[in-house]
């Protein structure tokens, strides 16, 4: 049984306008290698992902548990200059964060938190990989259940071919 927990307060963020966020995302490959292989028997406790976003669907799945509206494809305006991707429009931010779903990079002008709370974007940070994770191992036949911790941390377990 594999342990995930995904903490939004550990994020280490740069103040670049353009940036991949959250740890390394080897990690992620790593842990999906390993569901898919059957080798669960480690748990992952307080560590930091970098998160790509690379799967709309699961970018439409953060935005769903998140009740933010759907995504938007095409080009967007940042205070930066035009980007083109999926957008999200996080609350009481200016401009929207915007995925390029092939390179990974996620785009966006927050003015170091005067245009948009970074808390904010952890938790779709967070969310995203929570859903990439369920995604991915439930293509794979594994069941996945979560529980929200106190702290505001999630903690995904996958059971390996079947039920939980």
């Amino acid at each position: 049984m594999l342990h995930r927990v995904l903490r939004r307060d550990t994020v280490p963020f740069s103040s670049f306008a353009s940036v991949t966020q959250l740890g390394n995302s080897s990690a992620i490959r790593a842990i999906l290698a390993s569901v898919a292989s059957g080798v669960c028997m480690f748990n992952l406790v307080m560590g930091t992902i970098k998160t790509e976003i690379r799967d709309a669907a699961a970018v439409r799945a953060a935005c769903d548990r998140l009740k933010l509206p759907a995504p938007a494809q095409g080009k967007h305006e940042l205070f930066s200059g035009t980007v083109e991707g999926l957008a999200v429009k996080l609350p009481d931010w200016v401009y929207p964060v915007v995925a390029d779903i092939p390179t990974g990079k996620l785009s966006f002008d927050d003015f170091g938190g005067r245009w948009g709370d970074r808390k904010v974007l952890d938790r779709f940070l967070q969310a995203y990989a929570a859903e990439k994770v369920k995604i991915e191992s439930r293509r794979k036949g594994h069941t996945v259940t979560e529980s929200q911790l106190a702290d505001g941390s999630i903690k995904l377990t996958i059971q390996v071919g079947g039920t939980a």
